[in-house]
């Protein structure tokens, strides 16, 4: 989970993106932590400010993931051109947003996240995103589980597993031009949900 995040926030820096915006998860969620932990360390390796505004609090309750978070990002008086979301529904409801505001990913601001869910590659646009090994991963737990009860002492093992990134098209080099200009004529059209604010 560290590494997906770090990878996936130095691949929008690799394109160019300084302005990185993170749509973080319940803190009660270790890997969504972990994940969080991977972008402020690829950040900070490439002496990039961790700028608290870009990360806005998730919104418990809310069932569109990372939308309302992606709408603060939006609505500051200078956009990230590029987000990270801890997780493939977070990213769905971040290009929603994006969408909603009259703006255009990756054109307007990129959007990656993390699990390779089997949607993100049918969302529009498909998304950039990092594929965890679930097929591994519980294999690996099945057999952990399988030798306890044989008593063959297991000893203590933090075991990685490692994943890759799947490059589609949420994701591009920042716009030349600053997207303030352009938030004006769109700004009285974001929805806010009122029952969350």
């Amino acid at each position: 989970n560290f590494t997906a995040g770090r990878v996936m926030t130095e691949y929008l820096i690799q394109l160019g993106h300084r302005r990185i915006g993170a749509l973080g998860g319940p803190d009660k969620y270790s890997s969504l932590r972990d994940r969080m932990r991977g972008y402020h360390i690829a950040m900070l390796e490439n002496c990039l400010p961790i700028d608290p505004s870009l990360q806005p609090s998730p919104v418990s309750g809310n069932p569109r993931k990372g939308y309302v978070q992606m709408q603060k990002l939006i609505a500051l008086p200078e956009p990230p051109t590029a987000v990270f979301a801890v997780s493939d529904r977070a990213a769905f409801g971040a290009m929603e947003a994006v969408k909603d505001a009259g703006l255009v990913c990756p054109d307007d601001i990129s959007v990656v996240g993390i699990d390779d869910v089997r949607d993100s590659a049918y969302s529009t646009p498909p998304l950039t995103t990092f594929s965890v090994p679930k097929y591994d991963l519980g294999k690996t737990a099945v057999l952990i589980l399988h030798n306890m009860p044989l008593d063959k002492g297991i000893p203590p093992a933090k075991i990685v597993l490692l994943g890759n990134i799947l490059v589609r098209q949420s994701a591009a080099p920042p716009r030349e031009k600053p997207l303030q200009g352009k938030l004006k004529s769109f700004a009285s059209t974001i929805p806010v949900d009122p029952g969350h604010e």
